[in-house]
């Protein structure tokens, strides 16, 4: 059986918060969730927080919060990251080449944390056997990036890697697609964790939600530096393709 994990992504540039959240669910989760949120819009053909459509469309905005409950989905996540933080200490040098050059952009390694957490849930969990189709949204200025760093987990090198997240696939969706529906609730997650990393308590609306048990890493300055630290060991072997390194390139 193939899960099918959906994520959207969310910031906010005062507070330098950049964050993916998202679910977790089975095939037949999936359908369901997908039909019910396809009811839930109505005669609308999208929904995003950011744009204010849940002062716009209440009524429809109740009917989504509704169509999120604990057996909607598995499980669900985030992660996230200061972005300032983040491009600081990857501006670091290693020969060449900064370490934003081999770790890849803020999303990027957000997108690979995304599929970390799940698949070490996944190992835990009772769903070791299984592996997961991940569905992020397109339009994010380094997708390219993202996707790029992710092909890597086809290649033999970084089959760790990939069985880590247990990678089936990974495909980035337009808005209003037709398998599409599933990264609205994935928004109003994402949207309402970082509204509340701005300070004060959950909102009414963000307790409801959370009635579905989600997973959830903000990673640090001591993560990030812990992560640069590794990096610069796998420079030590492979390069950026993942190709190990010839006796007269290693460091």
């Amino acid at each position: 059986m193939v899960l099918r994990l959906y994520a959207d992504e969310s910031s906010d540039d005062g507070i330098g918060v950049f964050r993916i959240a998202g679910y977790l669910m089975t095939h037949q989760q999936w359908k369901s969730l997908d039909r019910k949120i396809g009811i839930a819009l109505g005669d609308l053909s999208w929904f995003h927080m950011k744009e204010g459509d849940y002062r716009s469309h209440p009524e429809a905005y109740k009917r989504l919060l509704c169509a999120i409950t604990p057996k909607s989905v598995l499980i669900g996540f985030s992660v996230s990251i200061n972005k300032k933080e983040y491009d600081a200490l990857t501006s670091e040098r290693s020969g060449k080449s900064t370490m934003r050059h081999w770790m890849g952009s803020s999303y990027a390694f957000l997108t690979q944390a995304a599929m970390k957490v799940c698949g070490n849930w996944c190992s835990q969990n009772g769903f070791a056997d299984q592996w997961i189709a991940y569905f992020f949204e397109a339009g994010h200025p380094s997708q390219g990036d993202a996707n790029s760093s992710v092909e890597l987990f086809k290649k033999k090198q970084y089959k760790e890697h990939a069985n880590q997240a247990r990678y089936a696939s990974h495909t980035f969706l337009a808005k209003e697609g037709p398998l599409s529906k599933v990264l609205i609730p994935c928004d109003i997650l994402a949207w309402h964790l970082t509204n509340w990393s701005r300070g004060g308590n959950q909102c009414q609306e963000l307790r409801k939600i959370l009635a579905v048990k989600t997973l959830r890493k903000d990673f640090n300055v001591a993560d990030i530096r812990a992560s640069i630290s590794k990096s610069k060991h796998r420079m030590e072997t492979l390069d950026k393709f993942g190709r190990p390194r010839k006796p007269k390139e290693v460091r």
